[in-house]
């Protein structure tokens, strides 16, 4: 009989954040069998003497023959599972508690719904958790349509918070083109398959240093004007580009969509990558005060599309009469709520309805 969980874990050269990863997975309380996949994109720590230590001997270990492809791995993480219920995890976040079963218990009740996703807890270097972003204030379940217009104003939320149904494998794949924002690409295309189900628990991690997202071209170093050997890491214009080409291009694959939908769907997408644009040229205003820094940040936008250029008025002037102090804020849990329980919507209104 397979097991109703399977966790699948590619990994390459981080051995001890594995084992946070592992040991988070196996203290999951369950309402079935778990099956564990470690898949090792042949590291050369010590990433296969942690995994043959006695306490991991259940799990399944797949070593590559050959290093292949981030994508790659992932896909042949996720081809590995057999269980009924699907979760992929990178090696360096964690789940917690409860994370499987109260996803587990959406699909038990809700056969209509093909995945569950929820918020995440932001965890610095040093293992400090704050809270993240708010996917939704409230449990929802989306058809495509609504799913859509809701994730092209907000997070669609990344593979480590998603929960789905293993059969989703045999009709969607990773793709190399989504690299590597490929998970909110894979997430969009889930909803093409059925129902998506919103936790705003945060129950998984996320882990980001300002040095990974320099690497993956999501933020760039900015030094900060007469303050020697001080940097700033800023969003970069790819970052949004990135976000709206994943979009864009989902739309142009949909078929079950009308063309109003498509219209109003790429409207939202493109006023999401206009507003993440501004908000780029005003943190640099913010910590330069030099004009040069924005007009040239602000060119590089134009070169994507001239449109960007206008600025977004209703974004500003709602920043400006809302309660928060930037418009690079964006939702989050509740800080007086403990990560895992259900929070309450911050008031943020700029984030809804962009101009």
């Amino acid at each position: 009989m397979a097991p109703k969980y399977s966790v699948v874990i590619p990994t390459l050269n981080r051995s001890e954040k594995l084992r946070r990863a592992l040991d988070s997975v196996l203290r999951q309380p369950i309402d079935g069998e778990l099956e564990v996949v470690v898949i090792d994109n042949l590291s050369e720590d010590d990433t296969q003497q942690v995994l043959a230590e006695p306490q991991y001997s259940n799990v399944r270990v797949i070593r590559q023959p050959a290093r292949v492809p981030r994508i790659h791995n992932f896909m042949t993480a996720l081809k590995a599972a057999t269980g009924e219920y699907l979760a992929i995890l990178y090696d360096d976040e964690e789940m917690l508690a409860d994370n499987l079963l109260s996803k587990g218990r959406v699909l038990d009740e809700h056969p209509e719904v093909v995945a569950v996703t929820s918020s995440v807890a932001k965890r610095d270097f040093d293992g400090t958790m704050t809270p993240g972003v708010l996917v939704r204030p409230g449990f929802t379940i989306e058809h495509r349509g609504e799913y859509l217009r809701n994730t092209f104003l907000k997070a669609p939320g990344g593979l480590p918070q998603v929960l789905m149904r293993r059969w989703v494998m045999d009709h969607l794949k990773i793709e190399q083109r989504d690299e590597p924002l490929d998970d909110n690409a894979f997430v969009l295309r889930l909803s093409s398959l059925g129902a998506i189900a919103t936790m705003p628990e945060a129950l998984v991690t996320e882990t980001f240093t300002d040095a990974e997202m320099v690497n993956t071209g999501l933020l760039e170093p900015f030094e900060i004007p007469n303050q020697p050997g001080e940097t700033a890491y800023l969003p970069a214009v790819w970052f949004g580009w990135c976000h709206y080409r994943i979009r864009v291009e989902h739309l142009l694959s949909s078929t079950d969509l009308s063309k109003k939908q498509t219209r109003a769907l790429h409207r939202a997408a493109f006023r999401v990558f206009r507003r993440d644009v501004w908000k780029g040229a005003y943190w640099r205003w913010h910590v330069s005060k030099q004009p040069g820094a924005v007009i040239k940040f602000l060119a590089k936008a134009g070169a994507f599309d001239l449109r960007l250029l206008i600025p977004p008025v209703l974004f500003f002037l709602q920043w400006k009469t809302g309660d928060t102090t930037a418009p690079m804020a964006t939702d989050t849990v509740n800080n007086s709520v403990e990560v895992g329980q259900n929070p309450q919507k911050p008031s943020i209104p700029y984030e809804e309805g962009l101009a």
